[in-house]
């Protein structure tokens, strides 16, 4: 038998801190509903940690990257060598995302907003087809209960990982996410995919120098 004894109510439990989620939340916040955040991995989501946010700050590298040179062969600046360092560049970049981080869960908390780390999938049941009761993990590992009539499911999206023939997975990168935390530079890349996120770091990897093949299974690039 399970006792419920931490039982938390909320109007509003949305799961997934991504642009969705946090609007939400603060939307329903300011309309003085009391709500619960449930967060798996980072606040901010994909957009923040491991998507736009990241790849655009790298693009915006490339361009002060490529200017430098430009000017250096001008005879502008005056060195004998030009190398990136990539551990200092994820360093600077984790910092950034890492600001913002702090920015969000200050603003969630200035608005009375119950923000839940949960690193496993919650359990959902319903009951009486009135509330929800949802299953969770706290941060010492012990179950917790939340228990609401609104439930908004924000988790997003992750990448697809597709069966590839004869692959050496030495040279592998799963997915872009893993490839935010790369510590060495890369001579030859292919990416799989010419949607955004794909096609910003295509852009990037060229511009610091690396050799870039883009595969898009659409008749385009960017397809959606």
């Amino acid at each position: 038998m399970i006792v419920f004894n931490k039982v938390k109510y909320f109007d509003f439990v949305i799961i997934g801190s991504g642009p969705g989620g946090l609007t939400t939340a603060l939307l329903l916040a300011k309309n003085f509903y009391r709500v619960a955040l449930v967060e798996k991995y980072y606040l901010g989501g994909t957009c923040l940690n491991v998507g736009c946010i990241p790849s655009k700050y790298l693009l915006n590298l490339t361009q002060i990257y490529k200017l430098i040179r430009s000017l250096r062969k001008k005879d502008v600046f005056i060195f004998s060598k030009l190398k990136l360092n990539i551990e200092k560049i994820n360093l600077l970049k984790n910092n950034f995302i890492n600001k913002i981080r702090v920015g969000i869960r200050n603003t969630l908390l200035a608005n009375s907003i119950y923000i839940i780390k949960n690193k496993f999938n919650a359990e959902v049941c319903c009951i009486k087809n009135i509330s929800y009761l949802l299953t969770i993990k706290d941060h010492l590992n012990n179950n917790m209960f939340l228990k609401t009539k609104n439930l908004v499911y924000s988790s997003g999206s992750k990448s697809s990982n597709k069966t590839l023939v004869n692959l050496n997975r030495k040279f592998f990168i799963s997915n872009s996410s893993k490839f935010f935390n790369l510590k060495y530079t890369l001579k030859h890349i292919c990416i799989l995919g010419g949607g955004v996120i794909g096609l910003e770091l295509a852009i990037y990897l060229q511009g610091i120098g690396s050799q870039v093949t883009l595969l898009e299974y659409s008749t385009r690039i960017i397809p959606n």
